[in-house]
């Protein structure tokens, strides 16, 4: 059951941080991230 529970948190935490980031790419313009790897 404490497996299961932690996987749980670790999955949620997982996702948390794919929506922060996904939210971050989508208010970084193209052009800023083009001006920073060039």
């Amino acid at each position: 059951m404490c497996t299961v529970r932690s996987a749980g948190m670790r999955l949620t935490g997982f996702i948390a941080e794919l929506k922060s980031s996904i939210t971050y790419f989508r208010t970084t313009t193209v052009s800023d991230v083009l001006k920073r790897w060039i």
